[in-house]
């Protein structure tokens, strides 16, 4: 079978045109099929997104109350009730736990722990999840990239960083929720050409030309122009004082493909069922399995791939090697409807926090209103129009000719009107993100103790539950790769250090000495850690 499964070639020469003819061709396809499905999901993502950030009237609307002397007014409800929502997840949040298999997994399970809760701290993994999450919250979806990269020395080269939700496309097809289902995924974003150069650097030409190309483009010029305009104290660093305007850098659109097809492969499987694949084991180790009593066996396996595409070629493709054995991407949920088309919880409140703002604009109207009502003559010498200049006074004074010819009215009757209006489309606002008073931190006049508060908090947990449920899902997914990472990227000196240092931290002092500080205890017997992380993988449960 090919190297590369059902494309049906055997790419040999990296970057023979003819040889990547078929493989663009399906990769083409692929973003085709994608970004139809994607771009309608992307749009009503984009107009939750400008609610949350009050932009909520459109212009068409705004001159139509401009000419009605009306405000445009926005009450911004959807920001008050996302920003409660994650601030939630902010305040639950947990460390991973590693559980063991087996009885004679529990040293290893508690390595593991002190090994995971370690790397969530070197990558600052808690506040990626928490940027992911509210990405889920305002719509379509989150993403996390899970990976490893070494070529920066002054940053760990395990990370785990949020995705911009508008850069990621999926198989349409894919319904689980680990996306385990999706052919495919893809990530499109515009960076800067000499990273596509460093991907195919016999391409430079063409890549520069395509760069070119692109600065024409609309989305580049404003950039540019907003660059520009700016005074010369205000450029960028770079430029500021050199006597010439900042030009924009040269930059080009970039696809990252990755996608999975069924190999024949080998193995080495244990009495107790785990296989262990030729890429997961070195040497040394193989002896040692087939002493447990491994066997070996022949089968079907998942293998992945990765390919990047610019300016209308392929310039670099090869089998993926990540040790967890898939591509780097994590789904973050909040909704799916029956099509599987993600959506955030923000859409679901946009017609109630347009009602929200209609009912204040009109409230605000009546609050200001003042009406006449005359008989012809009544107004003596004055004008409608001069009548009308005093109506709008805050306190006025108007002689006319005749008081029972005119009556001064106003639209506060509606009042209570609009206000019932805004109650109730607050309260389906609420009621989409799970809200209440007790969870915003602010009194309830039905809540006459502070159980009956404690309950109220617990509703609004309860009414997130299945949001919530989702985002550990993911997180047991991250902590799964973690995990691969430790145990087949980090040297065995590295991990026992980081996981020994640990564990000591963890150990308290026995008794205090003769000048009240605490002298420290026994050191703990560490030998069986090196044993532990450099042996066979080790598969966890989560909690």
């Amino acid at each position: 079978m090919s190297e590369y499964g059902d494309v049906g070639l055997a790419f040999e020469a990296a970057h023979n045109p003819s040889d990547d003819a078929d493989l663009f061709g399906m990769l083409e396809g692929q973003w085709q099929e994608a970004r139809v499905w994607w771009e309608p999901i992307r749009e009503k993502s984009h107009k939750a997104r400008d609610y949350y950030h009050m932009l909520q009237w459109t212009a068409k609307q705004k001159a139509a109350l401009e000419q009605q002397k009306r405000p445009a007014t926005v009450i911004n409800l959807i920001g008050k009730a996302v920003d409660n929502v994650c601030g939630r997840e902010r305040a639950t949040r947990y460390d991973w736990k590693a559980s063991p298999v087996g009885q004679d997994d529990v040293l290893a399970a508690a390595a593991m722990t002190h090994g995971l809760r370690s790397l969530a701290r070197i990558t600052d993994a808690k506040y990626a999840f928490s940027e992911a999450f509210e990405d889920a919250i305002l719509g379509p979806m989150g993403w996390l990239e899970v990976g490893w990269d070494d070529s920066d020395p002054e940053r760990p080269p395990e990370f785990c960083e949020r995705v911009d939700p508008d850069e990621m496309y999926m198989d349409p097809h894919s319904r689980r929720t680990d996306t385990y289902d999706a052919k495919y995924k893809i990530r499109r974003k515009v960076v800067d050409v000499e990273d596509v150069i460093a991907l195919a650097p016999h391409l430079e030409d063409e890549i520069r030309a395509a760069a070119i190309y692109r600065q024409a483009d609309p989305d580049e010029q404003e950039i540019q122009g907003d660059y520009d305009n700016r005074e010369d104290g205000d450029r960028h660093f770079g430029t500021r004082g050199a006597g010439f305007a900042y030009r924009g850098r040269a930059r080009l659109e970039l696809r990252e493909h990755h996608w999975w097809v069924r190999e024949a492969t080998e193995f080495i499987e244990m009495p107790d069922g785990r296989r262990y694949y030729p890429e997961e084991v070195d040497e040394n180790t193989v002896g040692e399995l087939y002493a447990q009593g491994g066997a070996p066996g022949e089968g079907q396996r998942r293998c992945y791939y990765k390919a990047f595409v610019a300016a209308g070629r392929v310039l670099f493709h090869e089998k993926t090697d990540l040790p967890f054995g898939r591509d780097p991407y994590v789904a973050v949920w909040a909704k799916r409807d029956r099509e599987g088309r993600p959506y955030g919880l923000v859409e679901l409140a946009i017609p109630p926090q347009e009602e929200v703002n209609v009912a204040r604009s009109r409230l605000n109207e009546a609050l200001r209103s003042r009406w006449l009502i005359y008989r012809s003559g009544a107004l003596g010498q004055m004008t409608a129009a001069q009548v009308a200049e005093q109506l709008a006074r805050a306190n006025f004074v108007l002689e006319v000719d005749d008081n029972t010819g005119f009556q001064i009215r106003n639209d506060k009757a509606d009042i209570y009107a609009w206000l019932e209006l805004m109650r109730e489309a607050k309260a389906e606002i609420d009621a989409v993100f799970g809200n209440n008073e007790a969870g915003y931190g602010d009194k309830d006049p039905t809540a006459q103790s502070g159980v009956a508060l404690q309950m109220k908090v617990m509703q609004q947990s309860t009414n997130l539950g299945r949001i919530f449920d989702l985002l550990r899902f993911s997180r047991k997914q991250v902590g799964q790769m973690f995990l691969a990472l430790m145990q087949q990227r980090t040297s065995p000196e590295k991990l026992t250090r980081i996981i020994g240092a640990s564990l000591l931290a963890g150990v308290p002092p026995t008794r205090l000495g003769p000048d009240g500080q605490p002298i420290p205890g026994p050191t703990p017997d560490l030998s069986w850690l090196g044993q532990v992380v450099a042996g066979p993988a080790y598969q966890a449960k989560f909690d």
